[in-house]
């Protein structure tokens, strides 16, 4: 979910890239903010009912340590 103090329209960049892999790849999916309850509980079966459908990219490499700066710097996919 984008929090609503996201500055700026959706940019990759901001996001780690092991999420970005995975919205891509249709595994993970991103929502505008909302305050309704039930539809941010519709995301979150319609997640459930997803996981077993498609499979994750989990390529890039985790983290070691916490990142620093204003974006994620990616590698060659």
């Amino acid at each position: 979910m984008i929090l609503p103090t996201y500055e700026s329209k959706y940019f990759p960049y901001t996001l780690p890239p092991r999420l970005d892999y995975n919205v891509e790849c249709g595994f993970a999916k991103l929502y505008p903010w909302t305050e309704s309850p039930r539809t941010v509980a519709n995301w979150i079966r319609n997640a459930y009912n997803r996981r077993e459908k498609i499979d994750p990219d989990n390529s890039f490499p985790s983290f070691p340590i916490n990142r620093t700066g204003h974006r994620w710097h990616y590698g060659a996919r």
